[in-house]
């Protein structure tokens, strides 16, 4: 969606990603905020819902509070991780972070998918419905079971319609769910040790909990303790606690080991049932006319953490002046290799494989490859395990042979390895310069140079035959 508008503008990838990022978000509080209100008509609501899906966020910074760290180091990454061994992150975190994953990319299609879904039930927009639905399986694979889930509720009583979904949401990506090689998953016992505590879930999740404590509390005070109507934002509060209760009690993806067995399950889930919730509670809040109270707890709860947040993050050491390049702090910390960036990708062909250090994740390795969009042969290991099926042993094949090549590095095996790989370009930077032994980097200086500044140097790897 976001690609022809960018290539008309002719915008660097390097500042598109920043804009695309707070793009998203207010892309996320607008929906939220068009949903409620087409449900509502009530402008406090609304903007409830919009600063669910945009800056309100969980209530981990009541831990900082009463530990002590709260104003003398506060921490603004520990939100997403107020459940020990478990990735908890909401919109505004994502936003904070910088993020660039499916989880916060797709949030928008996700709102957009939870409103056509219940509203949008005539013959002319079953296409529609499909398309949405469908799209979230190449982009947010997780999102599938939890909307085909509510697209059955919403649709049980119109088989046909229910069927026709359910035909076009996978035809309409046919060669997609052909070619992609999912990767490997399962249902999974959760052991005691590995479930959450109760304080944990709590802070994560009140300030869903308390509008929704109070509108308990007058439906026992008036009595009226079964639900009016099995509808939309009643559907999505029910579904949204299944997903947390099912986190306890299962997990699906078995890449990551003890403790961390239920990362990702934790992880995308949680985010789905943060969506439905930003959209559902405010409707609930209307109809059960706790607005007024409601809004203000949960907009103290929720803004303590964006304000120190802000605050922290931009407090941070910063390197130059802020820009919207994502390039500049590179430029920065690795002098003279931003030239060499642009030469590559204004020099190579688009699939044209390179060759640069291999390190632990999290820090600057794969530099080139994300800033001139070319492949290398492997990123961040830890991440490229669980992209796709048989993922863990391709990515630690390919690390393992890197690591061989550093350990005992000889000409045949340089060869065999570039063309295994089929690598086109060798990269030599501050990192491979500091990485490889002195014999790798003899053996790399046998190839022909084609670049060189003070820093960098790249060769060119002769194609076969």
């Amino acid at each position: 969606l976001f690609v022809p508008p960018v290539r008309l503008l002719n915008l660097a990838p390097e500042i598109f990603v920043n804009m695309v990022s707070p793009t998203l978000l207010s892309m996320a509080a607008s929906l939220a905020y068009g949903i409620v209100f087409s449900q509502t008509k009530s402008f406090a609501c609304s903007l409830m819902s919009a600063g669910y899906l945009s800056f309100l966020s969980n209530a981990e910074w009541l831990k900082q509070w009463f530990n002590g760290t709260f104003f003398k180091s506060f921490s603004w990454w520990s939100s997403s991780r107020a459940i020990p061994n478990a990735i908890t992150e909401f919109p505004f975190f994502s936003f904070l972070l910088g993020d660039f994953h499916p989880h916060y990319t797709s949030i928008p299609w996700s709102l957009a998918a939870l409103w056509l879904i219940f509203f949008a039930k005539n013959w002319l927009c079953i296409p529609l419905v499909a398309l949405v639905i469908g799209a979230h399986y190449p982009t947010n694979a997780w999102a599938v079971p939890v909307l085909s889930l509510l697209c059955i509720i919403s649709f049980w009583r119109e088989p046909r319609k229910l069927m026709v979904i359910g035909v076009l949401s996978i035809t309409m990506f046919l060669p997609y769910w052909l070619s992609y090689e999912r990767p490997t998953a399962g249902l999974f016992w959760v052991q005691r040790e590995y479930r959450s505590e109760l304080l944990d879930i709590l802070l994560h999740w009140v300030p869903f909990l308390i509008p929704l404590g109070l509108i308990l509390f007058k439906k026992v005070m008036t009595k009226k303790l079964i639900a009016q109507k099995f509808d939309f934002a009643f559907v999505l509060v029910v579904v949204s606690s299944g997903l947390i209760g099912f986190c306890e009690l299962f997990y699906i993806d078995p890449t990551y080991g003890p403790p961390f067995v239920r990362i990702n399950t934790v992880f995308k889930f949680y985010v789905l049932a943060w969506i439905m919730c930003g959209v559902a509670v405010p409707i609930l809040v209307y109809r059960w006319k706790i607005h007024s109270v409601a809004s203000l707890i949960v907009v103290f709860l929720g803004l303590v953490y964006p304000v120190k947040a802000l605050h922290s993050r931009l407090s941070e050491p910063q390197v130059g002046t802020p820009t919207l390049s994502g390039l500049a702090y590179w430029a920065k910390t690795f002098p003279f290799e931003k030239d060499a960036a642009l030469w590559i990708k204004a020099n190579t062909k688009p699939h044209d494989i390179i060759f640069e250090a291999m390190g632990k994740p999290y820090l600057d390795y794969a530099r080139y490859s994300v800033f001139t969009g070319r492949p290398s042969i492997v990123g961040w290991v830890n991440h490229e395990q669980i992209w796709k099926k048989h993922g863990y042993n391709s990515a630690s094949s390919r690390q393992i042979a890197y690591e061989s090549l550093i350990k005992e590095p000889t000409m045949k095996g340089l060869s065999d390895f570039v063309k295994v790989y089929q690598v086109r370009w060798i990269v030599m930077g501050s990192l491979e310069n500091r990485d490889y032994p002195l014999k790798l980097k003899q053996l790399i200086r046998h190839y022909p140079l084609l670049f060189r500044n003070a820093t960098t140097q790249i060769y060119l790897v002769p194609k076969l035959g």
